[in-house]
This record gives C-alpha cells, structure tokens and sequence, in this order.
C-alpha cells in the first residue's frame, strides 16, 4: 500500500506499545507503519456502527460504572425510558380509539391522560419506580437502585431506604419473572 499522499498522524505512546509493534511487525513481515495503521483502521470500524440495542446497553452500563453514585446519566435515560414507556401507552390507546370507532364518530377525542410515575394503584417497572424514589428524594444511581433490589430480592424485604419511602414490591410476581426482564411490574409506592 502506497502512503505517499496521505496526511502523517503522531501520537506519544508507552514505550512497551512500541516494543510490541515492532514485535508484531517482524513477525507479520511488514513495517510498524502499516501495524499502526491496521489497528487504527480496525478500531474505527468497530466504533462506526455501535447501534445495536446489545451496543448501546453496554455504553449505557460502561458509563453508570463511570459516573457512580453521581447518576446524571442514568436519571437522563431512565427519563428517555418512561417516555418510550408513555409513548407506547399513548399509540396503544389511540390504536384501541381507532379499533373501536363507530361509524358515527368523525373526529378522534385527543389523548389528554398521561399516567404518573408514582403511581399507588399500579405496580410498576424497576425504572418506573427508581423514577419515583428520586422524586421522593433518592440521590443513588439506578445501577445502586438495582442493586438493593436485587439483594432485597434474596431476603424478600426491601431496605429501611426504600421503606421510608413508601416502596413496596410483590415478590410472589418477582419470583415468577426473569430477573433480568425490565418490563416485570412487580414494585409500588403506598
């Protein structure tokens, strides 16, 4: 492969990466050159198209791990989350409209009923509530929210935090879900 007219790109890197390129070049007979520019080219494909959900749920989780405790992140996309959540409820509900309409009717009445987060008749996600237990002042990350969750879930109690919010969960319907499942309606607040 001919480089002439291509621009240079320098970077400063550990000595030992060096020693490795060189390794690997002698060995794949060619120079360090094309070695750099292999792997530049190999990471750029792999970080063009990162739009599977598999993907995205593997950046989401990699950038929890990094902001913590802090979860500005995490507020922001479980946020995204329950809008999906209200989205689907909201075309569910007109395509239900539109399914029952009688010929008489001419014009759709518009959707006017958003359902609360915090809601007492209703059991909801693990999203759902963490959503809730921020409004009712919790500060932890979803990943923290999870995990109490998850440790509440071996016992069958929720922690003292969570009780003094008023957080109740239905372990019967948690038993019987995939841990894993974000849809299982299992938790309430009272």
């Amino acid at each position: 492969m001919t480089n002439k007219g291509n621009p240079m790109l320098g970077a400063r890197v550990p000595s030992e990466w060096i020693e490795q390129y060189q390794e690997l070049a002698a060995a794949r007979g060619c120079n360090l050159a094309d070695i750099v520019r292999t792997a530049l080219g190999e990471y750029l494909k792999t970080q063009g198209d990162m739009t599977s959900d598999s993907d995205l749920e593997n950046r989401v989780s990699a950038i929890e791990e990094m902001i913590g405790d802090r979860g500005d992140i995490t507020v922001i996309i479980n946020r995204l989350h329950l809008l999906e959540i209200q989205l689907k409820e909201l075309q569910d509900k007109i395509s239900n409209l539109e399914g029952k309409k009688q010929p008489s009717e001419t014009e759709e009445k518009p959707v006017t009923e958003t359902k609360s987060v915090i809601d007492t008749k209703h059991w909801l996600t693990t999203g759902e509530a963490y959503e809730g237990a921020q409004k009712k002042g919790i500060t932890q990350s979803l990943g923290t929210f999870k995990r109490w969750l998850h440790d509440a879930s071996e016992k069958e109690k929720l922690p003292t935090t969570l009780q003094g919010i008023k957080l109740e969960a239905n372990w019967e319907i948690r038993k019987k879900g995939n841990p894993r499942d974000n849809s299982l309606r299992w938790l309430r607040f009272n």
